[in-house]
This record gives C-alpha cells, sequence and structure tokens, in this order.
C-alpha cells in the first residue's frame, strides 16, 4: 500500500499509457476491419451493378425477339415465324443464365419480383414451344385454348404485366443503391 501511495503519479501514467495502448489497437482493429467490410460491399456493389447491366442486356434481347413473333408475316409467314421460333432459344437461355447468376446479389425482395418476372417469361416460352408443337402435330389448325393464352400473353401480360413488373424491380433496385 505504501509503494501505491508513494509512487502513484508513476503507476498513474503506465496504467494510462497501457489503456491508451489497448485502446489505439482496438481502433486500428476495428477500423481495418471496417475498411475491410466496406471494400468488399462496394465490390459487391460493382459486380451487382453489372451483372444488372447483363441481365438487362439478355432480357431486352429475349424480349425484343418475342415482340417480332407479333410481327412476322408475310408470303413466308411460317418460315419467318420457325426461324424466330429457333432463334429465341439461345437468348432465352442467356436469359435465364443471367438472371440466375444475378440472384446471387438480389436480397428476398428483389429476388421476388425477379422470380415473378422469370415465371411470366417461362410461362411465355412454354406457350410457344406448345403452340409449335401443335402446329407441327395439328398442321396449321391451332389449339383454340392455346390460341386465347396466346393472345392473352400478346394482349395482356406483354404490354401491362411485365411493363409492371419491371417498374417494381427498378424501384427495387434504386432503394438498394440509395438513388430513391
Amino acid at each position: 500500500m505504501e509503494f501505491i501511495i508513494k509512487y502513484w503519479s508513476q503507476i498513474a501514467v503506465i496504467f494510462s499509457i497501457l489503456v491508451g495502448g489497448v485502446s489505439y489497437f482496438f481502433k486500428l482493429y476495428f477500423e481495418s476491419k471496417n475498411k475491410k467490410q466496406e471494400i468488399i460491399f462496394n465490390l459487391v456493389k460493382a459486380k451487382k451493378i453489372e451483372q444488372l447491366k447483363e441481365f438487362y442486356k439478355s432480357y431486352v434481347e429475349f424480349y425484343s425477339l418475342l415482340e417480332n413473333l407479333e410481327f412476322y408475316g408475310g408470303q413466308n409467314r411460317k418460315v419467318e415465324e420457325s426461324q424466330i421460333r429457333t432463334n429465341i432459344i439461345e437468348p432465352f437461355k442467356n436469359f435465364k443464365s443471367n438472371l440466375m447468376y444475378l440472384k446471387i446479389f438480389l436480397n428476398q425482395d428483389e429476388c421476388n419480383s425477379f422470380n415473378e418476372l422469370e415465371e411470366t417469361l417461362d410461362n411465355i416460352f412454354l406457350k410457344l414451344d406448345f403452340s409449335t408443337i401443335s402446329r407441327n402435330i395439328h398442321g396449321n389448325i391451332p389449339d383454340k385454348d392455346l390460341q386465347k393464352e396466346l393472345e392473352h400473353i400478346r394482349d395482356v401480360v406483354r404490354k401491362t404485366e411485365i411493363p409492371k413488373l419491371l417498374e417494381r424491380i427498378e424501384v427495387s433496385v434504386k432503394k438498394d443503391f440509395g438513388i430513391i
């Protein structure tokens, strides 16, 4: 006890240096950890932006071919239609693979909107395949129910439902990036 009373000022200085040193090392540790997390976060955001760009490119390519299905015509109608149906397979695969990779970077809310878009476009693709199969089996006599579904896709899904889904996706992505 006498030792503490005699050397209290030196003990206080040594204690202050120890506490200050330990605090400084904690500060360095947490700053480096935060900096590392910030770098990873920025890299993930950059990769997400890149994947969004690839997704939209593949979506536009696939969707433009869907729109072309409505406008084929003339004497070579069957050839043009079959060409478009053949040409649509690769863009659809690209769309699906880009979407699958993009989902790695999406939160649950974003994923829900993208999943709805994927389901809608999968349904369209399947209906187009069924239409092709039906025409191959039955000749040029279209299946009436399938024809109604394709007309619904052309008139409602393509013109209203898909744009609404894309708008929800854009709002969700903008929220994630802090734009709105």
